[in-house]
């Protein structure tokens, strides 16, 4: 919890506190600077610190673009996230169909050649969920979903 050490008097008081209750000192107003956020790439989904420029995917952070084209562009990388969802669901669902049926007859080979597909599809599924998360993330930020405040309304 944050407090405030009168200079005068050495009362304690909170942070917000304007002026000491003892002495009346006026306390000098800071202005708090907003903590920045983390960078999640639109490219790959990776969550990178603030002060980060470029992904290791090479997406530019800096790069200022029209909120159409940005829009655009989540939109198209939400989609891309789905497919890679749907198909890696699909992929894992037939090999395993596939070398379930090799596997009775081909034996331990078969075997080792599904987990490899199985872990293909796995790694193609969390790419996916990962590079969705993103593109809903940001969709949702710049449509100030999710802020601190909620947006004012005219009431009349």
């Amino acid at each position: 919890m944050a407090r405030k050490r009168c200079p005068q008097c050495n009362l304690v008081t909170g942070a917000s506190t304007e002026t000491c209750s003892r002495c009346g000192h006026a306390f000098a107003a800071v202005a708090l600077e907003p903590t920045a956020k983390a960078k999640r790439c639109v490219q790959c989904g990776l969550v990178h610190p603030a002060t980060v420029r470029r992904c290791r995917c090479g997406f530019e952070f800096e790069t200022m673009m029209d909120p159409v084209e940005w829009r655009t562009l989540l939109v198209q990388r939400r989609s891309h996230g789905r497919s890679l969802i749907a198909g890696s669901i699909v992929l894992g669902t037939l090999a395993g169909m596939l070398f379930g049926a090799l596997t009775i007859v081909a034996g331990w080979v078969a075997l080792g050649a599904m987990t490899a597909v199985w872990v293909f599809c796995a790694t193609m599924f969390r790419s996916g969920r990962r590079i969705l998360h993103a593109a809903r993330t940001q969709l949702d930020d710049l449509d100030g979903v999710g802020e601190a405040l909620p947006r004012a309304q005219l009431r009349s």
